[in-house]
């Protein structure tokens, strides 16, 4: 093999590893982009500031609505209000 096509192989081999890398990037960028919208339209529970994520509990308190991720969560911060 001459010095030549040493380089030249070094060289693909180069560009083959950037191109694996910068895919790799992007599908990072794409499961992180997928977290965050989805974390960005949830909503939180009043009392715990877990994550609600099915239906929940709805109440008025004070006029304000407020949602549970459960019953336990709405007593207790029913409790807190009192």
């Amino acid at each position: 093999m001459k010095k030549d096509d040493f380089e030249e192989d070094l060289e693909d081999d180069y560009h083959e590893k950037i191109e694996e890398d910068l895919e790799e990037d992007d599908e990072l960028e794409e499961g992180f982009m997928k977290g965050y919208e989805k974390e960005s339209n949830a909503i939180k529970c009043a009392h715990c500031k877990g994550l609600i994520e099915d239906e929940g509990v709805e109440e008025e308190f004070a006029g304000f609505n407020y949602k549970f991720c459960c019953s336990e969560c709405l007593k207790e911060f029913e409790k807190r209000q009192k």
